[in-house]
């Protein structure tokens, strides 16, 4: 059947309508997904800083903890004492010094008294008794402590003399499981949505919520937390460790030279 040109003319106008309209179609969902992404991106980026935030008042609060133990009078005179006499002794003072540290409400695992070598004067935890240990690591950071044999964190406060010479530290290792119970709460996540955190030797030392019971056991060598290890915070959408696809936010966190992951399912 021969078309007119007004019939030719009302078709090409109909397919140009079609056209343009699976044009918009197609722009709108690409601005839609866009959209979508950026939120994520942003809701994922202010959960980590309030979760950095968390850590950071954690930590802050036990250093302010150990360092009120170390100025106090008392605490003061039967710590510097013991250091000057350099040697490892059964001392029911210090020994019930520690016991109300580690009672007085922070998570403090164990309580040391080193000297400025490093050396374990007295602990807590008797295994730790003339150990050396890295007194640099006793800052707040993760680090792999050799008496419990995992990977641990411990802040310290430095003991002086009447002169002011410093001649020890008092450290309090701390329970990471504290800081595992801050990153699984998951307001504003979702069911599927998780926050963890991997230490500079790639160790994930929070609990995982698609895999529990391997905080401490299991290593990540993604990517982007590679990248995020080297100072470089991302946000990506990847497979994840369990092999599900999701949004991440990989966060480099410098005071406990870490990477903190906030991730949620894509679907």
């Amino acid at each position: 059947m021969k078309l007119s040109l007004a019939q030719k003319l009302v078709l090409v106008i109909e397919v140009v309508v079609v056209v343009f309209a699976i044009l918009g179609g197609t722009a709108t969902y690409f601005i839609f997904q866009r959209s979508l992404i950026e939120r994520t991106r942003a809701q994922l980026t202010s959960i980590a800083v309030l979760k950095e935030n968390a850590v950071k008042e954690y930590v802050g609060n036990a250093k302010r903890e150990i360092g009120f133990f170390v100025q106090a009078e008392h605490g003061h005179v039967i710590l510097a004492d013991t250091l000057k006499e350099k040697e490892i002794k059964d001392d029911k003072e210090v020994q019930g010094l520690f016991s109300e540290i580690i009672k007085d409400g922070h998570s403090f695992r164990d309580i040391m008294l080193l000297d400025m070598t490093g050396r374990v004067i007295m602990s807590s935890n008797p295994l730790d008794e003339g150990k050396i240990k890295d007194l640099e690591s006793m800052s707040g950071e993760f680090y792999y402590d050799v008496t419990i044999g995992e990977t641990a964190m411990a802040v310290a406060s430095t003991i002086k003399d009447k002169n002011g010479v410093e001649i020890g530290v008092l450290a309090g290792r701390l329970g990471i499981e504290e800081i595992s119970k801050l990153m699984i709460e998951r307001s504003g996540l979702g069911t599927t949505g998780e926050t963890f955190i991997v230490n500079s030797s790639n160790v994930v030392v929070t609990e995982l919520l698609k895999e529990p019971g391997l905080a401490l056991k299991k290593t990540l060598f993604l990517p982007q937390i590679e990248r995020c290890l080297l100072g470089e915070s991302n946000f990506e959408g990847i497979m994840d460790y369990h092999g599900d696809s999701v949004f991440g936010y990989w966060r480099w966190f410098p005071e406990i030279k870490s990477c903190l992951v906030t991730k949620i399912d894509r679907t």
